[in-house]
């Protein structure tokens, strides 16, 4: 099984030993939060393309993701918060999503 596959595997039903995909966003976005710089600041976070993957889709609410969906070398999204929702930008496409309940999860 590809990386594809593993993804859209996940986001069907959570593999065992695996965090649900609102259970790892849910701490990824808790780590972003709990390590923002100041103001005007700009903070990197690196990660592995199927964290990527599972993390902005699932925050954009897709189920399933194809071949030209898949992150692409050293690509990124810009990430931030506005009081309980989270901003971004993928892709050129910006997104938004209420995060309050992701503070909860876990």
């Amino acid at each position: 099984m590809g990386p594809l596959a593993f993804a859209n595997r996940h986001f069907e039903a959570p593999l065992d030993g695996l965090l649900t995909p609102e259970a790892g966003s849910a701490k990824i976005l808790r780590h972003v939060h709990n390590h923002l710089g100041p103001a005007g600041s700009l903070t990197i976070h690196v990660t592995h393309d199927t964290i990527l993957a599972a993390f902005i889709y699932h925050l954009m609410g897709r189920q399933r993701i194809a071949e030209e969906d898949w992150p692409w070398m050293m690509e990124g999204a810009w990430l931030w918060f506005e009081g309980h929702e989270l901003r971004w930008v993928w892709r050129g496409e910006p997104g938004v999503r209420n995060v309050r309940s992701y503070f909860e999860v876990l």
